[in-house]
């Protein structure tokens, strides 16, 4: 059986939309960078606004959805980077 996998990368205002969606993903705040839903299938990834990042959370976040690995798997079937990044001008 072929599995449907999205990741969606995500402005600011849909980030707190999809954050607030779900009470399980009440664990995701402002520090973090994308997280993915392992139950549906789908991943969300904060726009960065840097491509080569962008497509590193991407990337990272499809694995977990393949995998279907995930650090809070058994509890909520969510995964969630966390990570900060300071932009040098």
């Amino acid at each position: 059986m072929v599995q449907d996998y999205q990741v969606r990368l995500v402005g600011k205002q849909e980030w707190e939309k999809v954050v607030h969606s779900d009470t399980r993903y009440q664990h995701v705040n402002k520090d973090n960078l994308g997280f993915a839903d392992t139950k549906h299938h789908t991943a969300y990834v904060r726009n960065t606004y840097w491509p080569l990042l962008n497509r590193y959370l991407i990337k990272h976040e499809f694995e977990h959805l393949v995998e279907g690995f995930c650090l809070l798997d058994s509890l909520i079937g969510v995964d969630v980077i966390v990570a900060t990044a300071e932009r040098s001008l």
